[in-house]
């Protein structure tokens, strides 16, 4: 398991996809019942919309390869062939019974604020290492989108 969670971390870093992470700790820090896992499956989807988006052609080419990887078929790299991604982990999600939002984690709305300062508080360079700046209420809005 050590090795495992080292090369996790490993992948995590060179991927810079931490702002998941860095929104997922403070789900897990106020619901304890909630695995980080579980919390990362229920917003990583919006933050990869989130990333696409407002990404430039180097961030919307990563998700391309995403979506190439897991099978989808692209010629030409644009945004909403990028989002061929999100749908390809969605389906990945539903597979291994992890398609979930945070409504059916049983998470409060009314702690979205505090949630997405735990971010920043807890985990600022994850948020920082994340393709495209987020602000507070960047991740704030990831997070009502994930209800």
């Amino acid at each position: 398991m050590a090795l495992a969670d080292t090369y996790a971390g490993w992948a995590i870093a060179v991927a810079s996809a931490a702002l998941p992470h860095a929104m997922a700790h403070p789900i897990s820090g106020h619901y304890p019942n909630v695995d980080h896992g579980v919390a990362l499956a229920a917003i990583s989807s919006n933050v990869m919309e989130f990333n696409i988006d407002n990404g430039d052609k180097k961030t919307v080419h990563k998700y391309c390869e995403i979506a190439k990887t897991m099978g989808q078929s692209i010629r030409e790299c644009t945004k909403e062939k990028a989002k061929k991604s999100i749908q390809a982990v969605k389906e990945l999600l539903e597979k291994v019974g992890l398609r979930v939002n945070l409504s059916q984690l049983k998470i409060d709305q009314n702690k979205i604020s505090n949630m997405a300062q735990g971010a920043f508080k807890t985990m600022r360079r994850g948020v920082e290492k994340n393709p495209v700046p987020a602000t507070e209420e960047d991740v704030e809005q990831i997070y009502r989108r994930s209800f």
